[in-house]
């Protein structure tokens, strides 16, 4: 079964928006996406009878859903072909919504005004030799185009484009809360961020100098942004030196003095709320830098091994840094030396699934190790040493795992590619059988589990039906069953809004 991208948008009512994508009548490429909400008063699965799903052909990437209740869905993937339509709050198609871009022009992004006018960012090339006039344009609430921002917007859309005069896509918008644009492009020659006045005009108080992100093109953009508290901002990417600071007029910073150190090349930044910074490097080390980009030498800059380039960073109440590796869960002190207390074991494979459970102590798998799960001590003063809780003795199982959930008695669920698929430990690591013996047969690795606050159970599946709910025992919820319409395509993922209604 191919997989296809999803996108969930969250309506101002409370109802879900789920979009799945489904295969074609025809063999071809083509797709054909249907979106639906799902109404969960009660909590029994149903659809939303409100809600008349509108069928569209081709990929949907991404939903905004208007303050009005209509929903902006962007469709295509950012190639040649794509464009925007609007539905209304009950799944039709908005007929006042008429754009000259819900098809053809490829949209890249967008975004909404305070005033409703639409933002998008434009791929009108047609081919790699042929370039289109526009990269941004803004459409009025009924969808029009507001003709006066794009003929202002020259500093993105020329009359006439080519290899050396560049019409680029805006692949990233932002609009700040005094009306003003920043966009993102990637191109050669040519800035790679703009500002825009609330009009389209190029913002002339905003420019990067020229040289600040290196040689102009796709590999010089910006990868991080961090916002300070003071306007400023925090970039970081294949340039030199690889962190920088923009004063809020997109002037470097020179009072930022960061110095690229030895082997570094650039990966999360976080911006702390006494000003200082933290980073990694994407492989070996964590670092905190002072407010001015220079090395804080309190803080000792660990080496690991095998830190990804978006590997999470943890800041415990007390100040100390979890971080994950290839190998193992690493704690750091507050000064950033290895906390040699905590003593995670080692792994094979990336930290996958982490569970807290409310004592404090972390449920953890690996990917690429079956026999992988584990429960680390957290807590102190006794147990907060990252040891392996031998307490917890789980089984052995024949395949990965790929989802967790933990039960507010302490029970863990686990879900995966393993002979059964779903599983429930007691608090000690052991199967539950009696809850084992009450499962249903399940044809199909389960790569999601929520649990909801009656401690009924969701699971969702690579199986000929993707969703299911069971009972608290285990034992399949036949009501909920009976109302969960057929989706052709596995479910990756689920939570459980406060109201019950299920994302």
């Amino acid at each position: 079964m191919k997989r296809l991208r999803n996108h969930l948008g969250a309506c101002a009512v409370g109802a879900a928006l789920v979009l799945a994508s489904l295969p074609a009548a025809t063999a071809s490429a083509t797709t054909r996406t249907a979106l639906a909400p799902r109404d969960a008063t009660p909590a029994d699965g149903s659809k939303d009878a409100t809600f008349t799903p509108a069928t569209l052909d081709g990929g949907v990437s991404k939903i905004l859903v208007q303050p009005d209740g209509k929903i902006l869905i962007k469709s295509g993937n950012g190639g040649f072909t794509g464009g925007l339509k609007r539905l209304n709050a009950d799944g039709t198609l908005d007929g006042t919504f008429t754009s000259a871009y819900t098809s053809g022009p490829a949209i890249t992004t967008l975004a909404l005004q305070a005033d409703g006018k639409i933002l998008l960012g434009v791929n009108t090339v047609t081919d790699l030799n042929n370039y289109g006039t526009k990269g941004i344009v803004r459409l009025n609430t009924d969808g029009t185009e507001d003709t006066a921002f794009a003929a202002a917007a020259t500093a993105v859309n020329q009359p006439t484009c080519n290899s050396s005069t560049p019409c680029s896509a805006a692949s990233e918008i932002k609009v700040q809360i005094d009306g003003k644009i920043l966009i993102s492009v990637s191109r050669n020659p040519g800035p790679l961020a703009i500002r825009l006045n609330a009009d389209g005009s190029t913002d002339g108080t905003f420019a990067i100098p020229s040289g600040t992100l290196g040689i102009p093109g796709y590999a010089s953009m910006p990868r991080s942004y961090e916002l300070q508290a003071d306007g400023k901002i925090l970039i970081g990417g294949n340039f030199s030196p690889k962190i920088k600071r923009l004063n809020s007029d997109g002037t470097v910073d020179t009072g930022f003095t960061f110095v690229n150190p030895e082997g570094f090349y650039g990966g999360l930044l976080k911006a702390l709320p006494n000003g200082k910074i933290l980073y990694s490097n994407g492989a070996s080390t964590i670092a905190r830098l002072n407010y001015d980009g220079s090395a804080d030498d309190s803080f000792t800059s660990a080496t690991l091994t095998g830190v990804g380039y978006n590997a999470p960073i943890v800041v415990q109440a007390d100040g100390k840094i979890l971080i994950g590796t290839s190998s193992s869960l690493v704690r750091l002190n507050a000064d950033g030396t290895i906390d040699d207390t905590f003593t995670s074991p080692t792994a094979t494979g990336n930290s996958q699934t982490y569970g807290l459970q409310a004592n404090g102590k972390i449920v953890v798998t690996a990917d690429g190790n079956p026999d992988h799960i584990i429960r680390l001590n957290n807590i102190g003063p006794t147990s907060s040493d990252g040891a392996v809780d031998t307490t917890f003795i789980p089984p052995t199982l024949d395949g990965p795992v790929n989802s967790t959930a933990i039960q507010a008695d302490g029970k863990v669920l686990i879900g995966g590619n393993f002979a059964g698929y779903l599983k429930r430990l007691n608090a000690d690591g052991t199967v539950d059988t009696d809850f084992a013996g009450n499962l249903p047969s399940i044809e199909g690795r389960v790569n999601a589990i929520a649990v909801q606050a009656d401690g009924k159970i969701l699971i969702g599946l690579e199986d000929s039906i993707t969703l299911k709910r069971l009972n608290a025992d285990g034992t399949v919820d036949t009501d909920f069953a009976g109302n969960v319409p057929a989706l052709d395509g596995q479910v990756n993922a689920i939570a459980v809004q406060a109201d019950g209604k299920i994302l």
